[in-house]
């Protein structure tokens, strides 16, 4: 908010309220007993802007003056940021699988962040910040994407929830530091340049991140990927076989191998492409309905506050996610918690006479909705192949973020204070009709090739519920990946890493 200074007195009137941009016409005259004319003619102010500083002390609108009729400029910022979202979360992923690998665009993303944000700190040209803005914010959603990929592919399926959570409780300390450190540091300038330590800092460990092996392997880049596999076995202390005979183990895999790496080829599978039709509904009603609670909800008088409250409290819905989908399964956890959340959808409307009882009913709708990420973040990353997890992973982003855009006009639909909780909750139960069909991934290697894919959930009837008591029983399927392996003696076989290695 801002306003003509005081010593620009009589402010224009708009409607009921003062004009933040113009003042009336003031004469100064020689008379004492009337020491000025006000005129009711308009004229913008000249002596400057008080701006409210409770929050923030400085912000790129004060600091370029984007006041008046350049008030806008601001939305144009943000809405190009968006836009360099989506098209970053596009191409960037889709080049990591088909052309340049995981960890290449990892430190392309961070570079890209790092140019273009001090660029845009220090030019106070506004095309060009929206230029900078734009190519900076490509690298959103990538920085993050890649190594969580990269995590991914290396884990065995024992471990793999654990390396969900542990990406997941990350982002949650990384939104309530971000929320302290600009609580404390009120300046937008000062906060930007703070934002590119942690991308300078990921360089530091730029030789000990390895390419995903199976990336490397799908490549055909074979030397690459048994020099990672061997450093895996000498890191787990165990036994490795010489390059050479790797190298001809794993030409032999991939010679066992279709090629197939367009994203177009999901059509050609009906199991795998009704799968992700289900899987893009579902993550966008869900990134929908979390919008809808982020934009909702206020703990607190401070936004900062209220930011580190509410983002502390996805740290238990991590952990829960994690629990529920390692022992009562992907497939249980997704649709239990959907019911659950529209139970509470439904209490919602009821409570909104207790400002307390409504908090805690929608907090525990937040847990849920947050619970749901968890386990559908991890139930991509297992129903894709390798040639497309990181760009369908990219394409299920982008439609969960343009979803959440639609999370303001709901709440402000004028249809009562009770409506978003009576449209989550059908779309709630939308969505776990929706999850019904797909296959539980509880223990499963990842999909090496489309094939793979389409053949999750062979062996695992829909109607039984399949956990970690029982999940054995209802087969590990030997995917092509693994056939070479049994035929050979077991050089790297042995817990974490080198389970998943053993399986490229």
């Amino acid at each position: 908010m801002y306003k003509c200074e005081r010593d620009s007195i009589h402010f224009a009137r708009d409607g009921g309220h003062f004009s933040e941009c113009e003042k009336y016409k003031i004469a100064w005259m020689e008379d004492e007993n009337q020491p000025l004319n006000i005129s009711v003619e308009r004229e913008e102010c000249t002596a400057g802007w008080d701006f409210d500083t409770s929050e923030m002390a400085s912000t790129v609108a004060t600091s370029h003056g984007w006041l008046c009729e350049r008030r806008r400029y601001s939305d144009h910022i943000l809405a190009v940021g968006t836009a360099g979202n989506a098209v970053g979360t596009l191409i960037l992923p889709f080049l990591s699988d088909r052309f340049l690998g995981r960890r290449f665009v990892f430190y392309l993303s961070h570079v890209l962040y790092l140019v273009f944000t001090l660029a845009f700190v220090w030019t106070p040209s506004y095309i060009f910040q929206l230029v900078f803005r734009f190519m900076a914010s490509l690298s959103f959603q990538t920085n993050y994407q890649m190594p969580y990929i990269i995590t991914l592919e290396f884990l065995p399926p024992s471990k793999r929830g654990l390396g969900v959570l542990v990406s997941f409780v990350a982002w949650t300390a990384g939104m309530c530091f971000t929320a302290l450190v600009a609580w404390l540091i009120p300046r937008w300038d000062y906060l930007a340049l703070i934002s590119c330590i942690p991308p300078i800092l990921c360089f530091f460990y730029l030789l000990c991140l390895p390419e995903s092996p199976r990336w490397l392997l799908m490549s055909g880049k074979l030397k690459e990927c048994a020099a990672v596999l061997i450093q895996v076995a000498k890191y787990n202390r165990k036994e490795s076989p010489s390059a050479s005979e790797l190298e001809a183990e794993l030409q032999e895999l991939r010679d066992n191998h279709p090629k197939e790496e367009s994203l177009m080829q999901v059509l050609s599978y009906p199991k795998l492409r009704l799968r992700a039709l289900l899987l893009l509904f579902i993550l966008t009603s869900t990134y929908m309905m979390y919008g809808i609670l982020i934009f909702s909800i206020s703990v607190l008088n401070n936004y900062f506050l209220s930011h580190l409250v509410l983002s502390a409290f996805e740290l238990p819905s991590n952990i829960l996610g994690w629990i529920f989908s390692d022992y009562l399964g992907r497939r249980f956890t997704c649709i239990f918690t959907f019911i659950l959340a529209a139970g509470f959808c439904l209490l919602a409307p009821f409570s909104l006479h207790n400002d307390w009882a409504h908090l805690v009913i929608v907090a525990f709708v937040k847990l849920f909705v947050t619970q749901l990420l968890y386990v559908l973040f991890l139930l991509n990353a297992e129903l894709f192949p390798t040639p497309i997890r990181s760009t369908g992973f990219a394409w299920m982003l982008v439609a969960g973020f343009a979803a959440m855009s639609a999370a303001p006009y709901i709440l402000n639909s004028g249809l009562g204070p009770a409506f978003p909780y009576w449209f989550m909750m059908v779309l709630l139960l939308l969505c776990c009709l929706a999850a019904l069909p797909l296959p539980e991934t509880l223990g499963l290697p990842l999909p090496q090739t489309f094939q793979e894919a389409e053949n999750i959930g062979n062996g695992r009837p829909l109607l039984t519920w399949i956990h970690h008591w029982n999940y054995e029983k209802f087969g590990l399927p030997r995917t092509n990946s693994e056939v070479l392996v049994t035929s050979k003696k077991p050089h790297c076989d042995g817990d974490s890493a080198t389970e998943e290695s053993k399986m490229i």
